[in-house]
């Protein structure tokens, strides 16, 4: 897509972390409710990873250049955990997935 579609990305952005920290509150420790929580809400971690691993990758250029400076909140050492932790999350994930696989195929 080309750059004339950044302002809808930033908008979107935008919208999508208020309304996430009606869900996640920007106090929640992210890795230790994953850790803590029951299947349902895992996988709701692990989607909101892969969204943020996919969407920042594509986007963070565009999303750091805005006036507002939306991903500001990733400059504070709790945000760039919370960053850091969707980031490594899928990668962990996917080597937990293959040694689950090697133990159920029996090498």
């Amino acid at each position: 897509m080309g750059p004339e579609f950044n302002p809808q990305f930033q908008a979107f952005y935008k919208v999508f972390m208020t309304q996430l920290q009606l869900v996640v509150p920007p106090t929640v420790n992210i890795p230790e409710a994953y850790e803590r929580g029951n299947d349902e809400q895992q996988k709701f971690v692990q989607n909101l990873a892969l969204f943020f691993t996919g969407f920042l990758k594509a986007h963070i250029g565009v999303l750091e250049q805005t006036p507002e400076d939306q991903v500001g909140q990733t400059k504070s050492w709790k945000d760039k955990t919370k960053v850091a932790f969707c980031l490594k999350l899928p990668r962990w994930l996917a080597c937990r997935s293959y040694s689950l696989s090697l133990h159920i195929l029996g090498w």
